[in-house]
């Protein structure tokens, strides 16, 4: 295992640039599914715990990978994407007949809704994570991913041609979750000086799956 910067270079805008996608959850997802043929995450089941031992180092107390979450800059967001839905009034009372009653389309499974997306455009178009792990291995995993993040079936996150770069870097103290006394990814408490660390405290998961909010524990959390 050695230190490595994973850089991924977009084409365009990414949706929720404040929750960039973990590169060892990204990295797990697609062990599940292309590398043991399990079935993509469903959101109403357990997520399945997947290992990538062989393919990033985990820390010596076994709670989390080596690998800081993303670190991008933002240049400049976008406005005017929405994500839209209208009720189909007219086909419900087509097919609904005398027997339809009343509609309310103010609240409930009939409501209409006009949500906001948030995206922008990165600093030089590109991702950068560190970690400790497997060049070859990571690489392997990475050609997989053609996107990143939410909303990508409207072009939202798509990745250049040629995207990814997996390459050793300089180490520095703490490398690669924590620099300059900072977290750069969720860490346990006793991961710094009680005295640095009690500005970072907050609630988050310590290993993926991410959006399992139910599994959220007191612990570092990045500015």
């Amino acid at each position: 295992m050695d230190p490595l910067r994973i850089t991924a270079r977009l084409e365009r805008g990414i949706a929720s640039p404040v929750r960039l996608p973990r590169i060892d959850s990204l990295l797990a997802a697609v062990e599940a599914v292309y590398f043991l043929g399990l079935d993509p995450p469903d959101p109403s089941k357990p997520t399945p715990f997947v290992s990538i031992d062989h393919v990033i180092e985990r820390s010596p107390c076994g709670r989390y990978y080596r690998a800081s979450f993303a670190e991008a800059d933002v240049e400049e967001y976008e406005r005017g994407r929405f994500v839209n839905r209208r009720f189909p009034l007219g086909e419900a009372q087509l097919l609904g007949g005398a027997s339809l009653g009343s509609l309310n389309l103010q609240t409930g499974a009939c409501k209409s809704f006009r949500t906001p997306i948030e995206s922008a455009h990165l600093r030089a178009d590109k991702i950068v994570w560190y970690v400790v792990g497997d060049a070859d291995a990571i690489m392997a995993r990475l050609r997989f991913v053609t996107g990143l993040g939410k909303r990508r079936a409207v072009g939202l996150g798509k990745l250049a041609l040629d995207p990814w770069s997996v390459e050793p870097c300089e180490t520095w103290p703490g490398f690669p979750v924590i620099r300059d006394a900072r977290p750069l990814r969720a860490l346990p408490l006793d991961a710094m000086e009680p005295e640095a660390a009690q500005a970072f405290e907050g609630y988050a998961c310590l290993m993926y799956p991410y959006q399992e909010t139910w599994r959220e524990e007191l612990c570092l959390v990045p500015a």
